[in-house]
């Protein structure tokens, strides 16, 4: 065989000269094929007629083959292979020659980006890179859309005009082997530097008759004009407008407020209350105790006719022992047993006064048959085995009797008890206190555990971002913890009452500036405990802000249009409630980061008071009112 190759391929030398003087040789040009380059692996295709008897192939990097098809792979770098053929029945000889380069496959990463518009002046825009860190050999190139280009990492930008222009991203490699980009539409509107603004008050003298007073900024330029929708089917285009209802109730009045000859336009609306007189209002309540805990509390329901804007001024509860209250539905704690003349007084306006007054017992605790069986226990100091267990309940002549879930057991109101072997044992007290009453309640515990003077635990904290006076407090013990109570005191209050918490891992918002002292007991799974305190200065109170929607025009008719900043990147939900919570519409966009202009069509939507929910991807939620004519 290795003489057949070596007259092929003496054959095929003598035969060039003669295929350059005559195209009449039957082989000539028949050697035909054509290649797939996937990564670093070929696959060669030999595409001669069916008369081929013989296939040979030099590779190009050393490597032959004599498959008709072969596939072959190669390190980095050029090649050029040689397919030599034999034609079966004309008995003569052709070769083909094709030559490629296997070079690494670039992956070319894909540009990202987010922006930030300037809160002082809405043509400033702010743009974030994305993409995430990138070798040196890696270029950026940002295109504003306005024919202005930057190469810094996170560039700013003002725009001349308003418009929309589409801002991209350029990603490129310097060997100019990749370059990949990303695009994003930039809105610049007209800088809309007007504030509505109003407040309302009821006429004395006619409770169904409101003055609006515009507070809205500015109020006296010649260049802005205002129109009213009063809720009812009413408008008017006064600065300050009087108006009177034809009844009571709640009605959502909205304030346009608008640059002459101008798209710059907002609105506001406010929830107002139209009372009713004084003769038809009422104050009731009902109030519901927990009768097997009569100590821990009393609910109280008020029952009153609704007081106007909702607001706890016009709310007084006394509850019959030297204290009071201004909530709405409050919930109280007697601390003895006994009756109590509880009244409730509600102003609704000036001269409008309602009060009504009702007895409240407090009846001495009974203990339930099933709570008599309840129990503590403790790990004996430096004796991971030890325990004592006490009843929580104890009488003389009930009767107590103890199994501790090896095999032993005894009686009385409290034991002691040391386990000879570690692992986990039930403990059950069957308390008998008649013949009608027993009861039995079982713990676990663990036994061989580490001491409780190697029991270690204390606990960290961190502060909100955005609203530095909301703290987070986490547990940490050397053992798995059980429950863990927190005690947080006040050291500039005169009050001993500690704020008290549960739990792991708890948030408290604090709202009063000062030092305060927190201390954390913990209790481990094996029965120790340990306390641990520390302090926590706060400086600063934030009230996190109301995320509220500015939806116009408001009334509409075919379609609403509002703004929305979104803190990240991601999916928002959109859902519309009608007057009642019935949600009528709901659908899905993408929201991108910095503020989102969104327009919904409201056409299929009956007449009427609507609620617009924003759910965002982080879990803030955004709500806004409008009203459909």
């Amino acid at each position: 065989m290795k003489n057949f190759y070596l007259l092929l391929a003496a054959v095929i030398i003598l035969q060039q000269p003669l295929a350059s003087q005559t195209n009449t040789k039957p082989c000539e040009g028949i050697a035909k094929f054509t290649y797939v380059i996937t990564g670093n692996s070929v696959k060669f295709t030999s595409t001669s007629n069916s008369n081929i008897l013989v296939h040979y192939w030099k590779l190009g990097d050393g490597a032959t083959s004599k498959d008709v098809n072969p596939s072959h792979s190669y390190a980095n770098g050029s090649y050029r292979v040689v397919h030599y053929i034999k034609d079966s029945i004309h008995q003569c000889y052709d070769s083909a020659v094709a030559e490629f380069k296997i070079q690494e496959t670039i992956n070319c990463p894909k540009p990202a980006f987010q922006w930030k518009r300037d809160s002082l002046n809405n043509k400033s825009i702010t743009f974030h890179n994305t993409t995430g860190p990138l070798p040196t050999i890696y270029k950026f190139t940002w295109q504003f859309g306005d024919g202005k280009t930057s190469t810094d990492p996170n560039p700013s930008h003002i725009y001349a005009d308003t418009g929309v222009y589409n801002a991209c991203l350029i990603i490129e490699q310097l060997n100019g082997l990749c370059k990949n980009y990303y695009c994003q539409p930039i809105i610049i509107r007209q800088y809309c530097d007007i504030k509505p603004d109003f407040i309302w008050e009821p006429v004395a003298s006619n409770p169904l008759a409101i003055y609006f007073k515009n507070i809205s900024s500015p109020t006296t330029s010649p260049n802005v004009s205002f129109s009213w929708s009063f809720g009812d089917g009413s408008f008017s285009n006064d600065i300050n407008p009087r108006h009177e209802y034809t009844k009571p109730g709640s009605y959502q009045v909205c304030l346009k407020m608008q640059v002459v000859n101008s798209d710059c336009i907002k609105y506001l609306c406010k929830q107002v209350y139209v009372r009713t007189t004084c003769d038809n209002l009422y104050a009731k309540f009902e109030w519901k105790q927990d009768y097997a805990h009569p100590l821990r509390g009393v609910q109280f329901v008020n029952l009153s006719s609704p007081l106007s804007n909702k607001t706890q001024s016009g709310v007084r509860w006394n509850f019959g022992d030297g204290t009071s209250s201004n909530e709405w539905n409050p919930f109280h704690q007697y601390k003895e047993p006994g009756k109590y003349k509880v009244c409730l007084t509600i102003k609704y306006f000036d001269n409008c006064y309602k009060e009504t007054c009702d007895t409240v017992v407090v009846p001495k605790q009974e203990i339930n048959c099933e709570e008599i069986s309840k129990f503590r226990f403790e790990r004996v100091t430096n004796d991971s085995s030890g325990f004592y267990f006490v009843a929580k309940y104890r009488h003389p002549n009930w009767k107590y009797v103890w199994t501790f879930g090896d095999g032993e057991g005894m009686q009385g109101d409290e034991a002691k008890h040391r386990y000879e072997k570690p692992g986990k044992y039930t403990i059950c007290l069957t308390v008998y206190k008649s013949d009608e009453c027993a009861s039995t309640t079982c713990e676990e515990v663990i036994a061989g555990g580490i001491l409780c003077n190697e029991f270690h635990f204390k606990f960290e904290y961190t502060r909100g971002v955005d609203v530095p006076n909301r703290v987070k407090f986490n547990a940490l013990g050397n053992v798995t913890l059980g429950n863990v109570k927190w005690l947080i005191y006040n050291t500039n209050s005169l009050s001993p009452t500690p704020v008290v918490l549960f739990g792991t891992d708890p948030v408290y918002t604090f709202n009063q500036t000062g030092l305060y002292k927190v201390c954390a007991v913990a209790y481990s799974n094996t029965g120790c405990s340990k306390q641990f305190c520390d302090t926590i200065r706060i400086d600063k109170i934030v009230t996190p802000p109301v995320c509220e929607i500015k939806v116009y025009p408001n009334p509409a008719t075919n379609y609403i249009e509002f703004d929305v900043q979104a803190e990240s990147a991601g999916v928002m939900t959109v859902n519309i409630f009608d007057i009642t919570g019935v949600k009528r519409k709901q659908f899905l966009t993408t929201g991108q980061y910095g503020n989102n202009h969104i327009r919904i069509s409201i056409e299929s939507l009956s007449a009427g008071f609507y609620t617009i929910e924003v759910i965002h991807s982080n879990g803030r939620v955004c709500k806004g009112n409008f009203q459909k004519l």
